[in-house]
């Protein structure tokens, strides 16, 4: 990762949650969300520079459309690995 950059990583979580990694040179910082607003809320209070999303997650929060609502919505990149 270059010097600078912030990464969300969106996971599966326990217990049918989210789990979020916000990883920038100034460490790491994780936490849980229950939906899809709250994870699209939870994104843009980190202000990351790029999103990636476990492709486990792909079914379970809309795929593709919850791909472009972070895209439309926060200006930031994101896909699926």
């Amino acid at each position: 990762m270059q010097e600078g950059i912030r990464l969300v990583r969106v996971e599966c979580g326990n217990e049918g949650n989210i789990f979020i990694r916000f990883i920038s040179k100034f460490g790491k910082v994780d936490t849980h969300v229950s939906s899809i607003e709250d994870l699209i809320l939870e994104i843009e209070k980190l202000n990351p520079d790029a999103v990636e999303l476990d492709m486990g997650l792909f079914d379970r929060i809309g795929g593709i459309d919850t791909v472009q609502m972070i895209k439309d919505r926060l200006d930031v990149n994101a896909w699926f690995g």
